[in-house]
């Protein structure tokens, strides 16, 4: 009796470890079935909305994954760049705040990869070279893989303009050689001055006689009043070319962005159309990110409208 009581103990004893593998080899091909009809649904999915598929991986890798990123070599090299405008420009350059301009440049890459902008100095002419800051600029920006394109004068810039579409137009204000230097009059993106944009042009509309009879202060009033008409009715070359933008048959989403990079004249003017004025580098970085992030915001969210007003992923400035 013992022993027929042993041999039974030890086949259940024998049993038990068959009856749990069995349980867990179910558990185990459940498991793995549920996987694979996991990964069916989420196939499916996927290609039945494809869009918002693609809207959340590019949001979860900020572009990486679809070839918009900025190696981390080429922040580097922006950011010395920044460091060295910084010491050459003294007060006129904030070097944290052009910083804040690349960080956001890396975050909104797709919007800034390939995009084009046409800056036009009479600093850009071979008889006149331009101002180490401003080539410095530039190659920050190339180094953003935004291509940069220079004019010397409006007429090249016009030319340009005809041959290619651009995002951004950067000008400065007073090109003296210009063909198109106090031509023109000002009718929709007339100007105001607040104030002189320097001593010559001060002592030039001020008047000996309203001083003697009505007082410097007044005097300058009067003489600032007669510089605004002039400055509308023969109107710097900057400010016409701008006009012209604006005035061009376009829509807001497809015209570029103008942005003024004066140096006297920013401090005391501003205009009735949208645009920026400026003389400090750090505000012109900023200023070209947040045009690029605006006009090409669709490329941020990888939603491509069919609409002659809503650009899409090919609307982009390409020659």
């Amino acid at each position: 009796m013992k022993a027929d009581a042993n041999r039974k103990h030890e086949a259940h004893a024998a049993s038990a470890p068959r009856k749990a593998d069995g349980s867990s080899n179910f558990l185990t091909g459940f498991s793995q079935l549920l996987k694979a009809l996991a990964l069916v649904v989420l196939i499916g999915w996927a290609l039945h909305d494809r869009d918002f598929v693609e809207d959340w991986l590019f949001s979860l890798s900020g572009g990486e994954l679809f070839g918009f990123k900025f190696q981390r070599e080429t922040i580097d090299q922006a950011t010395n760049d920044l460091q060295r405008l910084a010491k050459s420009s003294e007060d006129s350059f904030d070097e944290k705040l052009a910083q804040v301009a690349i960080v956001r440049a890396s975050r909104v890459a797709p919007a800034i990869v390939e995009s084009r902008i046409l800056w036009v100095d009479d600093g850009w002419s071979k008889s006149k070279p331009n101002n180490p800051f401003n080539n410095t600029i530039v190659g920050i920006l190339e180094k953003l893989k935004i291509s940069v394109v220079t004019a010397s004068s409006t007429k090249e810039a016009t030319d340009a303009m005809q041959i290619t579409p651009f995002d951004i137009i950067i000008s400065n204000v007073w090109r003296p050689a210009d063909t198109e230097n106090l031509k023109r009059p000002l009718s929709m993106c007339k100007v105001h001055y607040f104030d002189f944009p320097n001593s010559e042009e001060a002592n030039k509309f001020i008047k000996p006689v309203d001083v003697v009879l009505s007082g410097y202060e007044r005097a300058r009033e009067i003489a600032l009043t007669e510089f605004n008409k002039e400055a509308n009715a023969h109107a710097a070359a900057g400010f016409v070319l701008a006009e012209s933008i604006f005035a061009a048959p376009s829509t807001d989403r497809i015209r570029p962005n103008v942005i003024l990079f004066a140096a006297a004249t920013a401090r005391v003017a501003r205009s009735l159309c949208d645009y920026t004025i400026t003389n400090r580098g750090d505000v012109l970085l900023n200023a070209v990110v947040s045009a690029l992030e605006k006009k090409h915001a669709n490329l941020l969210v990888r939603r491509h409208v069919n609409n002659n007003d809503q650009p899409t992923s090919n609307d982009k400035a390409t020659p």
